[in-house]
């Protein structure tokens, strides 16, 4: 008999150890299982959040590039403006230096009996071109006078003469090339 006894307080023994055994085998597979729980609503409440924000990010570029867009009209249009608005600087820099010259020759020939037939002005280059006419020969000396003058000289860059011719009328005609100063051109440009 007592080797049934000792045999019922083995498989006890036994019992209780394998008991012992599949309590710390529970007791880790409940901490697993909650980690994993826990670890699984973190990875699901980080997901989310990253979700909305990008969602947000999203939303937020989309009415960006919507304003954007809305504006382009607006700066393609300023643009325009800005570039017309030089463009037009830059014609009347031009022309009141043009104005300035022909200001200057009609004052200087104001007395004699001197005309301005034509005139012929290249903005780029910043030549003027004039026909002047004089109706005698004595008017054409003062002209001729007045052009190689220090005074008309220091006025501009260059002054040139050429095609000399005399009318049927007896009036005199000269081409006179005047290159305004450079410096004026160039901020115009």
């Amino acid at each position: 008999m007592r080797l049934d006894i000792n045999f019922l307080h083995q498989h006890r023994k036994a019992l209780t150890s394998l008991e012992k055994k599949d309590k710390k085998y529970y007791t880790y597979t409940l901490y697993g299982a909650i980690t994993t729980t826990i670890a699984a609503c973190i990875i699901a409440g980080v997901s989310l959040f990253l979700s909305f924000s990008a969602d947000q990010v999203l939303a937020n570029r989309q009415s960006l590039e919507a304003s954007i867009v809305q504006q382009e009209a607006i700066e393609r249009s300023a643009l325009v403006l800005a570039a017309k608005v030089g463009s037009l600087a830059e014609l009347i820099s031009q022309r009141g230096d043009k104005q300035q010259a022909i200001t200057y020759f009609t004052d200087l020939f104001s007395g004699d009996v001197v005309m301005i037939k034509d005139i012929d002005y290249q903005s780029r280059e910043g030549v003027l071109q004039l026909r002047i006419e004089a109706e005698t020969v004595f008017v054409f000396e003062s002209l001729v006078d007045a052009l190689e003058s220090e005074q008309t000289q220091s006025q501009f860059e260059s002054i040139t003469k050429s095609e000399l011719r005399r009318t049927r009328e007896g009036a005199y005609s000269i081409v006179v090339t005047v290159v305004l100063r450079k410096d004026n051109v160039t901020e115009a440009n």
